[in-house]
Formats: structure tokens, sequence, C-alpha cells
């Protein structure tokens, strides 16, 4: 799909590396029509080395040739883009800012007429493993989404949805490993606390969700169907099971993705 499009990002962190090496690593795009800015220039030296793209020495240079534009600076960086930098209205940006709406980036890269797309991956996608959701900007053609949709493929999978519900995304899937992990760490210290040794808690807390994860991406089974084949009735699993319930553990989840939702929504509105 990508054919002989080129390709400049601005900003070599470790969610662009990603990207990068999704990319190359599945033949989408040869290295060569990759050019990479970052005022970081250790950073930006590791990855030219390491997948043979090209650096370059500004923003003007890296987006100059570049049919798709990927801006992975921090949010809070934008401010210091130069706000004449893509003039070209044939250029796609693609923006994996948090907190900053479509509209925002149009009028900041403006006048003319800017075709965005925002997406919100997740931190797995640096292993291939990514929750990514796309949603098309104001001026953004039906075929701008489907090749961002493409290229985010290449780290996991992929949702297009509508931007309104971005916010709600970065409470689920955005903020969601970081959810995953506070378990683990619940899980092991638990292991700790009753007698194990550090190691091998850890070890069980972390081979347990991640065998629980693949089996139910492999199974056709609900949430609720796997987690009745491990209760038995008047189990061990039940017993547990019953604790989470009486402690609300659905209801705490409900207010955590309320809670990192709420918060999104009032950066974006912060960054309108």
């Amino acid at each position: 799909m990508l054919g002989s499009k080129k390709l400049a990002f601005i900003g070599a962190g470790n969610m662009a590396e990603a990207i990068i090496s999704g990319l190359i690593n599945t033949h989408a795009v040869y290295a060569g029509s990759i050019a990479v800015f970052d005022i970081n220039k250790e950073r930006l030296d590791y990855i030219a080395q390491k997948y043979k793209v090209q650096k370059t020495g500004s923003n003007f240079d890296a987006v100059k040739d570049a049919d798709i534009v990927i801006l992975a600076v921090k949010p809070q960086n934008l401010s210091g883009l130069e706000k004449n930098l893509m003039p070209d209205t044939g250029k796609i940006i693609i923006s994996i800012l948090a907190g900053t709406p479509a509209t925002k980036l149009e009028k900041f890269f403006g006048p003319a007429y800017v075709r965005v797309v925002r997406v919100m991956p997740n931190t797995p996608a640096l292993v291939g493993k990514g929750m990514s959701a796309v949603a098309g900007g104001t001026h953004a053609t039906p075929d701008d989404v489907e090749i961002t949709k493409f290229i985010f493929e290449k780290l996991g999978k992929v949702i297009v949805t509508k931007e309104s519900m971005l916010d709600l995304v970065t409470g689920v899937s955005g903020s969601g490993p970081a959810y995953v992990f506070y378990f683990a760490q619940a899980l092991r210290d638990a292991a700790i606390e009753l007698g194990m040794e550090p190691d091998q808690a850890y070890m069980l807390a972390k081979q347990t969700i991640y065998g629980s994860a693949e089996l139910m991406v492999q199974s056709a089974d609900s949430p609720e169907e796997l987690r009745r084949k491990v209760t038995s009735k008047g189990g061990t699993t039940e017993r547990g099971i019953g604790v989470l319930e009486e402690s609300g553990f659905k209801t705490i989840i409900l207010k955590t993705v309320r809670a990192a939702m709420e918060r999104s929504k009032e950066l974006s509105s912060d960054n309108e």
C-alpha cells in the first residue's frame, strides 16, 4: 500500500522507533524511504545507525520530500515546531500526540488544507503486540485513514473510530498496559507477602498474565466463558473471585477507565 511513498518522522522516541522497526521488518517500506529528525542528536544517530534510515539536520529537511509525516514528539513540544513546516497540502500528517485534537494541528499547520489522522497507540507496540485506534481529522480522506491503519497494523491490532472516542480509547488501551502491570505487581507482591521468593513470585505473576492473555487471544470464547472454565464449583478460584466481587473489582475498573478518560478530555480541552 505504501509503494514508493516517502515517510518523515518528527521525533525519534520509543514509539517512533516501534513504527520504523515494524515497517522495515515487515518490508512495508525501504529504510531509504524514511527520513528522521530529532533534536536529540545521540538518539537520532542511534536510530539512523540501527535502521539505516536517513537522518536529517532539521524538521524541514525531513518533511520536504515526504508523502507521509508522522508527528512523534511530546505534545508539549508541538509549539517548538515551525508553523510553516508543511505547506504542501498533498502530505498526510499522522499524529500520535496524546490529548492533541486534529483541529489544533489543522490550525497550527494551516491555513493550508491540512490532512490529519490521529492515532492512539500503546506501549505493547514496542514488541509488535500493540493496540492502536485511528481517527481521521476534518480533511483526512478514507485513503488517508486506510494508509494509517496499514502502518499501525505492523505494530499489532488496529481499530478505526471517531476522534470523539479517542479519550475513551486512552482510558482503556492507552493507559491499559499500566493497569495490567499494576495487577502483575500486586499479584507478585501478594505471593511475596505470603512467603514466596521474589524472583519466583514475579515469574508466576508474569507468566500467568502472559499465558492467560495469549489463551484469550487464541480462543473464540468470551472472557466470561474462559473464567467459567477455570472456576470449579466450591473450588479455590471461586473463593478468590468471590473476594474480587465483594471488593467491587469491576466497579474499580470502571472508575479507573473513567478517570483516565476524563483526564484525557481535560488535556484535549487544554490543547484546543
